[in-house]
């Protein structure tokens, strides 16, 4: 290959990276890494779900 093929070669490839999901670009735009899919969880690490709030009846007091 030609440098000029080369080139043309590698920088299709460079934005084919950026179009999938799934990776993270650095801020200076140089690095493309593939990003974690745990999202910083532990494996079987669940959210907890909110409970919905209850009120409670008050009794009445018998005198």
């Amino acid at each position: 290959m030609t440098n000029g093929q080369r080139d043309k070669h590698y920088k299709r490839f460079r934005t084919t990276l950026l179009d999938l999901k799934g990776l993270i670009t650095s801020t200076d735009t140089q690095t493309i890494i593939v990003a974690p899919k745990t999202n910083g969880k532990k494996p079987n690490q669940l959210k907890r779900k909110v409970n919905a709030k209850t009120t409670t009846i008050k009794r009445k007091k018998k005198d």
